[in-house]
C-alpha cells in the first residue's frame, strides 16, 4: 500500500497503524508483510514529520545492571524495529505521529505548504528501492549496513535542503564502495573496471566532477565572502544510481 496519494493525515495514521501491528503481531507473514510497508513509507513519514517539526532526537541510557555506552541524539525512526538494550520505539513514533497530526488540525495551512514544497513527493536523492536492494545483497564479505545508512542519510540531507551534507555524503559513498567492485580506490573504479563505456563515463563524472565540488566544501577556509551551493551544483543522483545499480548487479543472485 504506497501512501503517497493519501492526504498526510490519513498518511500519518496508517503508518502509525502498520507500526503498532508490526509489534503486536506474531504472524510471521503478516509481520514481513508490514514490515516491507514501513520501510517503502518511511522516508515520505519522516520528511512529514519533519517539515512539521516534530522530530524528537532521544537519549538512550544502558541499563544500570548491565553499563554501556550512552547513545545521544538517536533517531527513533531509524531504530524503528528494534533500539538498542532491547528498547521499543513504538510509543516514541506514536508521540511524533500524534503531535503532528495536532500540529497539522490545528494549522490546515501547513499540508498546503508542505505540499507546495514538495516535501512528501520530491525526487529521492537515492531511490528508496535502490536502498532496499542495497540492504539485501548476499554477501558474507561485505556489509552494506554503512553504506544503507549513508544513502537513507543522503536522502534526509537533500529534503531538508542541506546541500553541502549532500555533496560530503556523496564523497563518502564513493570513497566506501571500492572493494565491494574489487578495486582499491574510487579513481581505480573510474578508471579500470571492467564495466560499459556508459558506466565508465558516469564514475569519471563523480571521480573529478563531483570530487573537486565536494573538496571545495570540505577544504576551503573561511573567506570575506562566500556563495552556498544549490541543488544544481550537487546533483549527481544520475551517476550515483548507476554506480549502486552496478554493485546490485554484480551480487544478484
Amino acid at each position: 500500500m504506497n501512501l503517497e496519494n493519501l492526504d498526510l493525515i490519513s498518511q500519518l495514521e496508517n503508518f502509525k497503524k502498520f507500526v503498532n501491528d508490526w509489534y503486536s503481531t506474531n504472524d510471521v507473514p503478516h509481520k514481513d508483510e508490514l514490515r516491507s510497508l514501513i520501510n517503502q513509507n518511511l522516508p515520505t513519514i519522516k520528511s512529514i514529520v519533519i517539515g512539521a517539526g516534530c522530530n524528537k532526537l532521544i537519549t538512550i541510557t544502558p541499563p544500570p545492571a548491565f553499563g554501556g555506552l550512552i547513545l545521544r541524539d538517536a533517531d527513533p525512526f531509524d531504530m524503528i524495529f528494534g533500539g538498542p538494550y532491547g528498547m521499543k520505539m513504538v510509543s516514541v513514533i506514536s508521540d511524533m505521529i500524534d503531535q503532528t497530526i495536532g500540529t497539522l488540525n490545528i494549522n490546515p495551512e501547513l499540508e498546503k505548504k508542505l505540499r507546495a514544497t514538495d516535501i512528501t513527493t520530491k525526487d529521492y536523492y537515492v531511490d528508496p528501492t535502490r536502498i532496499r536492494q542495497i540492504a539485501d545483497i548476499p554477501s558474507e564479505e561485505f556489509d552494506t549496513t554503512k553504506l544503507v545508512k549513508m544513502c537513507e542519510e543522503l536522502n534526509i540531507a537533500n529534503i531538508n535542503n542541506c546541500y553541502m551534507t549532500v555533496a560530503m555524503l556523496v564523497r563518502a559513498i564513493i570513497d566506501h564502495v571500492p572493494p565491494i567492485l574489487r578495486c582499491s580506490t574510487f579513481k581505480e573504479v573510474a578508471n579500470n573496471y571492467k564495466g560499459t563505456k556508459s558506466f565508465s563515463e558516469s564514475m569519471k563524472h563523480l571521480d573529478e566532477s563531483m570530487r573537486k565540488i565536494s573538496d571545495s566544501i570540505l577544504h576551503t577556509e573561511i573567506r570575506k565572502k562566500e556563495v552556498l551551493p544549490t541543488f544544481v551544483q550537487v546533483n549527481f543522483s544520475a551517476d550515483l544510481d548507476v554506480l549502486l545499480g552496478e554493485i546490485i548487479r554484480v551480487y544478484k543472485k
